[in-house]
Order: C-alpha cells, then structure tokens, then sequence
C-alpha cells in the first residue's frame, strides 16, 4: 500500500509538473512537498528520496538541482530565491535547513521585513553527509567527500575531503 502512495505522489508531484524535471523516480514521503514559483525549477537526478515532511522550495525564477542518489532528512527545508545545487551521493540528516538568501538590515529605518534580501547561491559537491539540526546559508559551498557535523552553521566555502562543523564552521579534520 504504502509503495502504491509513493507511486501516486511521484506522478502527481513529479512526473506531469513543468516546473519539476527528474531524470528517474523520486520518492516523496509523507507530507513532503515541492512547491515551485513561477520561472521557478527543481530538477532532480536518479534515486532521490525526499523524506517525510520535508519542503523544497523553489521561489520566483530560482532552481533547485538534486544530483543522483541524493536523500534529505525527514523535516528538511530547502528554500532558493537564486540557485541551490546538490552533488550526487549527499546524505542529509533530520532538520537540515538550506538556504540562498537572507533579510538586509543596513536602513534603520525601515523593517527588516520590508528591506530587499540578500541573494547568493549555495553548491554542496559530491559524496557528502550533512548531519542533523545543520544550516547552510547564502554563498556557502561544500566540497566533495566531506563531512558536515551536527549542529554546525556553513556560511562561507570550504574544499574537498574535509570534515568541518561548529557554529560558524570551520575544519576539524582535513580526510586523507
């Protein structure tokens, strides 16, 4: 039954959306959505499982891409008002927030709610695992085979082959 579901939601969400292109099946699980703006575009690889509850967000011409073999957390939310790109082989855990933008806040005078955003992009490579409760935010990058420890906030880039966390990030350990 529950692989009946999987089908249901993968051709209604996925397959005869415009916005939404795939190259093989994508498993959505309970409650998880994709909600895309439009000139907006999520384009998802092989072997991509979306877990439950969590959002992907594509807003106003943003794009969302989604390498091969790539799963999220359940509770995930991915939210682009420019470009996210995730590699192929990228394990997050529960609770990862990704983001490309954030408020300014340089006129006092005016709400920051109110004040234009800030707008970046964010491109976590190839072979990675994101652990849980993890932010990355505007302009950041993750290099391939790399590690991204529990709890940490990446705001900024980091190479290939390391293993980084803590609030802001920085390198634990260079992996050889």
């Amino acid at each position: 039954m529950k692989k009946i579901l999987y089908l249901i939601r993968y051709i209604l969400y996925i397959k005869f959306n415009t916005k939404i292109q795939s190259t093989g099946f994508v498993l959505l699980q309970k409650n998880a959505r994709v909600i895309v703006e439009k000139k907006g575009k999520v384009i998802f690889g092989k072997n991509i499982v979306i877990k439950e509850s969590t959002i992907v967000y594509a807003k106003e011409n943003s794009k969302i891409i989604f390498g091969n073999n790539t799963s999220t957390g359940h509770h995930t939310e991915i939210s682009a008002n420019n470009s996210i790109e995730i590699g192929n082989d990228v394990i997050m855990g529960a609770y990862t927030y990704i983001t490309d933008s954030n408020h300014s806040y340089e006129n006092e005078n005016l709400p920051i709610r109110k004040q234009p955003m800030n707008i970046g992009k964010v491109k976590i490579k190839n072979n990675i695992w994101i652990g849980r409760n993890v932010m990355l935010l505007k302009d950041c990058e993750i290099g391939s085979n790399s590690i991204v420890g529990a709890g940490s906030i990446v705001s900024e880039k980091f190479d290939d082959n390391l293993v980084i966390g803590g609030n802001p990030a920085s390198i634990i350990k260079v992996k050889e």
